[in-house]
């Protein structure tokens, strides 16, 4: 049999109450339309319900979420055991894994891979550092055929209505921060390069001088800066994570 799983209400789990935070996921679980019901055997059934707390960063994770339930309870894994492994799970490394930076910086740490959907993605994540000077450093993106530079100046101009810094490396990255541009973030406020040493060197500069970064900013924002770094895996992104 076929289990759906989503924010949809035609979902068999569906997700309700949703919150979004910098910290993490926090949702209800319903059985809307009755799928453990009929899994159920006797007549004991009460309407499922189950609160998930996750540390996973994003809206998009949601549905791999709800599969784990799903998974989970095909197999008769408890309730509070699943709810358990859920809140205690640690994302992944190069998969929005926050880490401490230099200078007091956070990164966000998406660098496994890179898709025009992933980089909104983690672009929407980084609106929720709402009180943080948000530095986006974003890499090449691979086998977009066709659309290529299309997709790249979109998430460029996605970035632009996100970001208080926009730093690209690589070629096809160019096209990111001719995006941005577009989206009307100021030529100041956009570092391009080629190399990782570049790009680290840039950023060393930068992360030591809260000064600097006060200029970068509209608003009085005086937390910690969050830098998401995130590139397809030939961009070799983790390196400037590594640096």
């Amino acid at each position: 049999p076929c289990v759906t799983v989503g924010l949809s209400p035609h979902a068999d789990l569906r997700a309700d109450d949703v919150t979004v935070t910098s910290k993490g996921l926090l949702f209800r679980i319903s059985d809307s339309r009755d799928w453990l019901k009929d899994r159920q055997s006797g007549t004991g059934y009460d309407r499922f319900s189950m609160t998930i707390r996750s540390n996973l960063l994003g809206r998009h994770l949601i549905p791999l979420l709800l599969a784990a339930v799903a998974v989970g309870r095909w197999f008769g894994v408890p309730d509070a055991e699943i709810a358990a492994v859920l809140e205690h799970f640690e994302p992944l490394p190069g998969h929005l894994r926050p880490l401490p930076g230099r200078h007091g910086a956070l990164i966000m740490d998406d660098t496994v891979n890179a898709s025009p959907a992933a980089t909104t993605a983690a672009l929407e994540v980084l609106t929720l550092f709402t009180e943080h000077p948000r530095i986006a450093v974003l890499g090449d993106m691979w086998d977009l055929g066709h659309q290529e530079a299309a997709a790249h100046r979109r998430a460029g101009q996605e970035a632009a209505g996100v970001v208080d810094l926009l730093v690209v490396k690589g070629h096809r990255a160019q096209e990111i921060a001719a995006g941005a541009l577009d989206g009307g973030l100021p030529t100041q406020r956009i570092f391009r390069a080629y190399t990782d040493a570049d790009v680290l060197r840039f950023l060393d500069d930068l992360l030591q001088d809260p000064a600097r970064i006060a200029g970068y900013l509209s608003t009085d924002r005086q937390a910690q800066p969050v830098l998401l770094v995130k590139g397809d895996r030939p961009a070799r992104m983790e390196r400037i994570v590594a640096g």
